[in-house]
């Protein structure tokens, strides 16, 4: 119980592949125990592909009927795969007028309450909705650019009170509070079917495990990205022209070996990790990560082209911001010290 009792309405007939994306990435997101309730028509594909997933049957066959998690459940996920039959339209119009407790609406969550805008108004608060553009624009009207659509996110988060993932090429986060937080993990890999599913999943059991939902819906968004980019990763680490070497930029002897070994002739140095966003949090380490390791392969490039210049390339690219005036006082730089590079 303490890594969250799940409870997951998804799946209809011929689209079972959403619930199951779905509850998987729950299970592995550390949820402890994860029902799906679908159709009986999953059921034994549910039981085979994911043996480890209480399958809890809908009376109807094809598609889901009634919405009723258990009074323990830890958090609550409805959509993906779900439909847009009658029936289902008004089990979840039903449940949201009876939920006291924030849910994950997703997919034909999201295309049902499109049909009754109404049931907008019955989605209880901190929830979270996770639509892509066009899912987006059937919620909430037609957006014309990134701008407008920018600008009406902030203002129905606040409106209703909830949590929305807004899903494209830059995904953002938008809060009740007003603010926004951009992802800057995935790619453009990520853009087919089933991915949503996925975020879905890793989003509930964020929540099931007890984070609120604030920190569930970025930390939730970062994981699936980073995982998207390992996977795109894993689709060329065997191919011929790639190598991969996992070491320390700093360590001066480690990076003079690459360059001997592979006979490097280019360098594209994306030297974008930064204190500014926190991905260092140690401003020595910052400095050292960016300063010895830009050191390190210039020396290296350096030491191996050995004044033959022809042909050989050195790129240097920093997103870093460079902010602050060392005081004499004694004191670091921080963010909020005046701006001065």
């Amino acid at each position: 119980d303490n890594y969250g009792r799940l409870y997951i309405a998804a799946g209809s007939f011929g689209m079972m592949g959403a619930a199951l994306l779905c509850a998987k990435a729950a299970m592995r997101s550390g949820a402890g125990v994860v029902t799906l309730h679908a159709p009986s028509c999953g059921y034994i594909v549910t039981q085979t592909a994911l043996p480890e997933v209480l399958f809890d049957e809908d009376a109807n066959n094809r598609f889901i009927s009634k919405i009723q998690p258990h009074p323990k459940t830890s958090a609550i996920a409805i959509g993906p795969g779900i439909g847009q039959q009658d029936a289902t339209i008004s089990a979840l119009s039903r449940f949201l007028k009876e939920a006291k407790s924030p849910i994950v609406l997703d997919a034909d969550a999201l295309n049902c309450i499109a049909q009754h805008p109404t049931m907008l108004n019955d989605i209880p608060r901190n929830s979270v909705i996770t639509p892509h553009v066009g899912e987006f624009n059937r919620l909430f009207g037609e957006t014309y650019s990134d701008e407008e659509r920018y600008q009406k996110a902030i203002d129905m988060a606040r409106t209703l009170k909830i949590y929305i993932i807004l899903k494209g090429h830059y995904t953002m986060v938008f809060r009740p509070d007003g603010k926004v937080y951009f992802n800057n993990t995935g790619n453009a890999g990520m853009a087919t079917a089933g991915s949503g599913d996925v975020l879905t999943g890793i989003v509930t059991a964020m929540l099931g495990q007890g984070y609120q939902p604030h920190i569930a819906t970025t930390l939730a968004t970062f994981i699936h990205g980073y995982a998207g980019n390992l996977a795109n990763l894993r689709d060329i680490e065997n191919a011929p022209n790639y190598t991969f070497v996992k070491a320390d930029i700093c360590d001066y002897d480690t990076i003079r070996e690459v360059f001997r070994k592979y006979d490097i002739d280019g360098v594209i140095h994306l030297a974008a990790e930064s204190h500014v966003d926190r991905s260092i949090k140690d401003p020595f380490i910052f400095a050292r990560t960016n300063v010895m390791g830009t050191l390190s392969l210039l020396q290296a490039a350096k030491e191996q082209w050995n004044g033959n210049w022809k042909g050989k390339r050195f790129y240097h690219i920093s997103t870093d911001e460079v902010y602050g005036a060392l005081q004499f006082d004694g004191t670091l730089f921080t963010e909020e010290t005046r701006y001065d590079p």
